[in-house]
């Protein structure tokens, strides 16, 4: 660590993003899959340093919050994994296409899609996230340097290592993947700073830590914070609408914690009309209990079942709250809402229209719930969460946000061959 060098392994990786720029689709999905398969095999290994790491941060008395993100098991290895694979059945970014203009003087005009160049990859938990950025960046041609936390010191590196293994064994150029010791003298601050070199810096932590980093770099940035999402009940929604989406069994198969180390599908606060409330309001309650949800009701909620806040107890659950009106839940999502995903469950067309086109949120989802991240979606497969920048990328962080254009204009008059 002595000898760490960070402007050294930034020109090593801008060199090998200039070989992997040029690599075929098939090299970087068979990259893709042999990491994925190693991550699997060699599990024990992250799992190891991952038991360092808790084991040093228990010693400094780290948040409970912070222990929970940072903890990783072989479910979510396996998750991570399963990211990688959809990830390979993706369509290559690279040269990919976006438009074309003829014009009358013969020239026809062609726009392609390219990759940005180095990205850094900056998280503050959570070190499950470097397996997706990492296999992004492959996919979308970029080189990558990641920089985490200080407590996830040994699982980052073991990661790194086993990616980089696999990646450079499948024809990926050596150099294309760096880490950043957090025991480093330049660390993520400086990293911050590398306009020169990086092109891009990605950002995944809570609001308050993205902010700060935003502050901090002079590298441009896209930020995936870690928030919650809602979901809004109509007085016309269907108790069999809500069973459908809100409590469908495949997205409470695993518990609240677990929902809330997955941020890509993001814990719920549920907003409801007061008529459907009045009807419905208490199967609500029992269901979420059989899928040990933890809810934190506001007044009017606990007005309808008076015993519902003493028995759940402290607040940090997923909020619960009554409205009178369409316009009064918009207007309270816009106030409290993270930006990132709004739900309503409705069976009203004139509902829609008005919360689609009235939320500010980067997206919207209606009669169904974000599972944008299941690797399952293949049209999406893995992605960094959800940006709520207005430039340059909104909503979903996808690979073509991580590659940008080239135009290639061209004569009527070819060389002959």
């Amino acid at each position: 660590m002595n000898n760490f060098d960070l402007s050294t392994i930034l020109r090593q990786s801008a060199r090998a993003q200039s070989a992997l720029s040029l690599l075929k689709g098939e090299t970087k999905n068979r990259a893709l899959r042999a990491a994925a398969e190693l991550l699997q095999e060699q599990s024990d290994t992250v799992l190891e340093a991952n038991t360092i790491d808790l084991e040093q941060a228990r010693g400094q008395q780290q948040s409970k919050w912070m222990l929970d993100g940072m903890k990783l098991t072989p479910e979510r290895l396996k998750y991570a994994a399963k990211q990688l694979i959809a990830l390979s059945r993706l369509p290559d970014p690279v040269g990919a296409v976006d438009r074309t203009w003829n014009y009358d003087t013969g020239v026809s005009l062609v726009r392609r899609r390219i990759p940005l160049g180095v990205l850094g990859l900056a998280y503050e938990v959570y070190p499950e996230i470097q397996v997706g950025g990492i296999g992004m960046a492959l996919k979308s041609g970029n080189a990558i340097v990641v920089a985490g936390s200080a407590s996830v010191a040994a699982t980052q590196a073991a990661i790194v290592d086993l990616f980089s293994t696999a990646a450079y064994a499948a024809g990926i150029p050596e150099g294309t993947i760096q880490s950043v010791p957090s025991t480093a003298p330049e660390g993520l601050q400086v990293l911050l700073h590398q306009d020169r070199f990086i092109d891009l810096m990605l950002l995944c932590g809570r609001g308050s830590w993205v902010e700060r980093m935003q502050e901090q770099s002079t590298v441009p940035t896209i930020a995936a914070q870690f928030g919650r999402g809602h979901v809004y009940i109509a007085a016309s929604a269907s108790w069999k609408q809500v069973q459908s989406t809100l409590l469908a069994n495949d997205y409470h198969q695993v518990n609240l914690g677990d929902l809330q180390r997955r941020f890509q599908i993001p814990v719920m606060g549920i907003v409801m009309h007061e008529a459907w409330a009045e009807q419905h309001l208490d199967a609500l309650i029992v269901q979420l209990r059989e899928r040990e949800v933890v809810v934190d009701p506001d007044e009017r909620v606990a007005a309808i079942l008076p015993n519902l806040a003493n028995r759940d107890g402290a607040k940090g659950g997923v909020p619960l709250r009554i409205v009178s009106t369409l316009d009064e839940a918009i207007g309270w999502l816009c106030k409290h809402s993270y930006g990132q995903l709004e739900g309503i469950v409705t069976n009203s067309l004139s509902d829609i229209d008005s919360f689609s086109r009235s939320l500010t949120a980067s997206s919207v989802y209606v009669n169904c719930l974000p599972h944008l991240g299941d690797p399952r979606n293949s049209q999406l497969g893995a992605f960094l969460g959800i940006s709520t920048s207005k430039l340059h990328a909104r909503g979903p962080i996808g690979l073509e946000n991580l590659t940008t254009v080239k135009y290639i204009a061209t004569g009527s008059s070819l060389p002959s061959a």
